[in-house]
């Protein structure tokens, strides 16, 4: 476990003695379902993951939110459940991490959460 990220303490504890964190990645080139094994499965909590939108990413007029959309995947001990397919589909699980992306991550009392951005 651990292999592909650590956590870099940031702040808090905030609110319900949760704290933020950086996901610092230890090796180029993670892919989605790299990171999502090296989640411990004794945790739970949801994973946004934030993914380019082909319906508006070409539209000159469209705002770099509306060319993003965010997909999720709840887990709870090593299950994962997600929206539909949308998620763990072949193509999205084997896709780079953006490492430039500050990915972070917030949580306490065995709940984390999780913020990441797929390449384009």
């Amino acid at each position: 476990m651990n292999q592909i990220f650590e956590l870099k303490y940031k702040s808090g504890p905030h609110g319900d003695a949760c704290s933020t964190y950086d996901v610092i990645f230890k090796k180029d080139n993670v892919k989605l379902y790299e990171f999502l094994e090296d989640i411990p499965t004794n945790e739970w909590g949801t994973i946004y993951i934030s993914v380019l939108n082909p319906l508006t990413a070409k539209l000159d007029y469209a705002t770099k939110d509306e060319k993003y959309k965010e997909l999720k995947i709840e887990y709870n001990n090593g299950e994962y459940k997600t929206e539909g397919d949308k998620v763990t589909s072949l193509p999205n699980l084997y896709k780079n991490i953006d490492l430039d992306y500050n990915s972070w991550a917030n949580g306490g009392w065995g709940s984390m959460s999780y913020w990441i951005k797929l390449k384009d």
